[in-house]
């Protein structure tokens, strides 16, 4: 279904990775704000973004090992 081309470089993963948390991390920012009043750079909003980014780069993990056997 996917193709791990994109993924052979560690340049585009680990670019794809910060891009993809800092989205998620914006997100769960603006959610706390809309929640609290304020935005606030809380425990979770760091967590959401942590795990997009380590999300990311396992996928890409596994899409390049799939294609290496």
């Amino acid at each position: 279904m996917f193709d791990s081309e994109p993924f052979r470089s560690p340049r585009f993963v680990l670019l794809g990775a910060v891009f993809l948390a800092l989205l998620f991390g914006l997100v769960a920012l603006m959610a706390e704000w809309v929640l609290t009043g304020t935005p606030q750079l809380t425990a979770d909003v760091v967590r959401l973004s942590g795990l997009a980014f380590i999300g990311f780069l396992l996928v890409a993990a596994l899409l390049r090992r799939r294609d290496s056997t």
